[in-house]
């Protein structure tokens, strides 16, 4: 790694000062920078780590060093489908519970499975909340409520938070058939992976 490279890491280092004679040096050691592949003292001013960090017209990034192993992804899988049929029963009582007060008369028409009209809203707002559960939760940090708990993250190919439309068109590739085990190969990574360009990787 020449100086050029060291200094995309320097010139965003909380641990940086200028010296007049030698430019930018290490507060730590007070001299350049001497590391080879990357620093381990480096700590941006975001606090981002160094194998996520996206440097303009560079990148530190590689995916496979970091990419989330398929054990992890799978109890990504079971815990987020836990959490949200635990929320689906709760938002069905909740709503339940207020149609019965404010339409009583409607409640048995409503709930009636017979009907195929309540059929089809059901599997819709079912989609839908399925759907959002994903694009919420990763559109605002990256991680649901499985991947908080095995500490992983989904990023995009220069390891930054994904777009909200990048988020959003991954959340609905969920909905492909089969989809939800296509990432039990060699790479740990799913259809709504590749079809994005989104990596699910260890949290640093």
């Amino acid at each position: 790694m020449n100086r050029d490279h060291q200094l995309q890491y320097c010139k965003i280092c909380i641990n940086k000062q200028f010296d007049p004679q030698q430019g930018i040096v290490c507060v730590l050691t007070g001299k350049q920078a001497e590391f080879e592949n990357y620093c381990p003292t480096f700590k941006s001013i975001d606090g981002t780590s160094p194998e996520s960090l996206h440097y303009e017209n560079k990148t530190a990034f590689v995916p496979e060093r970091v990419l989330a192993s398929t054990t992890k992804r799978f109890f990504n899988m079971v815990i987020d489908y836990i959490v949200f049929y635990l929320l689906m029963i709760a938002f069905v009582f909740v709503s339940a519970m207020m149609a019965a007060l404010l339409f009583p008369e409607e409640t048995e028409t409503l709930l009636d499975e017979n009907s195929s009209g309540s059929q089809v809203w059901i599997y819709v707002l079912v989609y839908l909340a399925y759907v959002s559960y994903y694009t919420t939760l990763e559109a605002a940090s990256g991680r649901t409520v499985g991947k908080l708990i095995t500490g992983t993250r989904v990023v995009d190919k220069d390891g930054k938070l994904p777009s909200v439309g990048a988020i959003f068109r991954r959340s609905l590739s969920r909905l492909v058939p089969f989809e939800a085990f296509s990432f039990l190969g060699n790479n740990a990574r799913g259809w709504h992976d590749a079809w994005t360009d989104t990596w699910v990787i260890e949290k640093k």
